[in-house]
Formats: structure tokens, C-alpha cells, sequence
């Protein structure tokens, strides 16, 4: 097993404590793979010409133990990200934080992409990737990343909000979910008109349109690859609040 990344593909961690830490020094991969990132890219913008060359932070390490998950990231382009999707995984992985947003009936709220994101189509919580604008002190604030994201893509606070003490972490060849469930003061049917209003609002949103997913009910269409675990495990796992 890979030491740097000692995670078991689809299993959930039950994790304590996360730290995510960043080394502003660039990853290798992005300097060996320079021509072949830049192609990538011109090919990936024929098809979404929206699509905006960014950084964002990817890793080249996530290791569990003992409850605590570690992680060092690094700095790269976005089309260094998409490069890395479509052509191989080699020393680096992508990792993101998930707010699972529990209704009062516990239902879960998740997003369907709009169709001029990369995504589109694709259903999933409200998520995004690590950006240098989460680091306090050269740590990763995975709370910070949950609440913009949250409030950027739904319009929802999660400020105040109940909590789950600990978080589970989910890794794929896709990437590797670090979740949190938080406990919202309303009902599905509630959280859907707010998201609905907030949406309506909004220029050119990110998504599509709410989704509900409710125990027993049939799965959404085109879920994303962690979703179906992170799903079940909600729905079998009872939610323990900070303190």
C-alpha cells in the first residue's frame, strides 16, 4: 500500500480529526506534464468554453490513522486538475469537504449541476475544491470551505447550524469526500423553496435545481461516485451533534 495515501477505495473512515496542511511549492506533476496540461485544456474548452483556468489545491498526501486523516496540498492550475482526471493519477489526488445538509423530516439536500458547468447533469452535495482562501496559518479551515460553498452554490447558512462531532471520508479514484453532516432548522420540502428562491435570484447559477433524497425512496438519476455510500451511510448512521 501507498503510505501517502493509505486510505481503502470505497470504505468509509469514521474520522476524529482532520489536518490538512499546504506547501505553496508546486507539485511536479504540473511542471512534467506542462505541453500536455495545456492541450488537455484547448480541448476541454471546446466543449465548456466557460470553463476558468484557476488554482485550486490538489494533494500528495491523505493518510488515515488512528481516527485522524492528514493531508499536505500543493497549489495548481485548474487545468492542471482536468489534465489529471482524464490521463492518470499519479503522485497526487484530488480531495474536497462535504456538508451533508440533514432536513428536520431527515432528508438530505444535494445539487443537480447546471448544464454549462464540467459536471452538468451530475447530482452531488454542495461542494467544491480546497482554494488557497481556506488556509488559516497553513492549515486547510474545512468549515470555511463547506460555508462558502454552501452559501455560494444554495444560498443556505450553515453558521449556527447543529453539527456532527466527528467526519467521515470516503476516497475513490475520483477523489476523496471528507463529509460533515449539519443539522438544517427546516423541513425538505422547506429547504427546497429557499434554494428554489435563491436560485431565481442568481444570474447564471451553478446549478440546475435542489434534489431530495429521502430514505426509501428511488435514488436520483446520474448521482456522482461517492454519493450512493455517503447516502446509505447517512440513512444507517445516527447523527451524533457536537457535545
Amino acid at each position: 500500500m501507498d503510505i501517502a495515501f493509505n486510505m481503502t477505495p470505497g470504505r468509509i473512515h469514521a474520522l476524529s480529526e482532520v489536518e490538512l496542511r499546504i506547501d505553496d511549492a508546486p507539485p511536479a506533476y504540473e511542471e512534467e506534464h506542462r505541453a500536455d496540461i495545456a492541450r488537455n485544456w484547448e480541448e476541454e474548452r471546446l466543449h465548456k468554453p466557460a470553463l476558468f483556468d484557476g488554482r485550486m489545491l490538489m494533494f500528495s498526501r491523505l493518510a488515515v490513522s488512528d481516527g485522524r486523516l492528514e493531508g499536505l496540498c500543493h497549489p495548481v492550475r485548474y487545468s492542471t486538475y482536468l489534465h489529471w482526471r482524464r490521463h492518470g493519477r499519479g503522485a497526487l489526488r484530488h480531495c474536497y469537504a462535504n456538508a451533508i445538509l440533514v432536513t428536520r423530516d431527515n432528508a438530505l439536500v444535494a445539487i443537480e449541476m447546471a448544464a454549462h458547468t464540467l459536471s452538468a447533469g451530475s447530482v452531488y452535495f454542495a461542494s467544491g475544491s480546497f482554494e488557497a482562501e481556506d488556509a488559516v496559518d497553513g492549515r486547510l479551515d474545512l468549515e470555511a470551505n463547506m460555508a462558502r460553498e454552501v452559501g455560494e452554490e444554495i444560498g443556505l447558512d450553515l453558521s449556527g447550524l447543529e453539527r456532527e462531532s466527528g467526519y467521515a471520508a470516503l476516497a475513490l479514484d475520483s477523489g476523496t469526500a471528507v463529509a460533515r453532516r449539519f443539522r438544517l432548522d427546516l423541513t425538505a420540502a422547506e429547504a427546497d423553496a429557499a434554494i428554489r428562491r435563491f436560485l431565481s435570484s442568481e444570474r447564471e447559477p451553478e446549478i440546475a435545481r435542489p434534489v431530495i433524497i429521502r430514505e426509501g425512496e428511488p435514488r436520483p438519476a446520474r448521482l456522482a461516485a461517492q454519493m450512493p455510500q455517503l447516502i446509505d451511510w447517512h440513512f444507517a448512521s445516527p447523527f451524533e451533534p457536537v457535545g
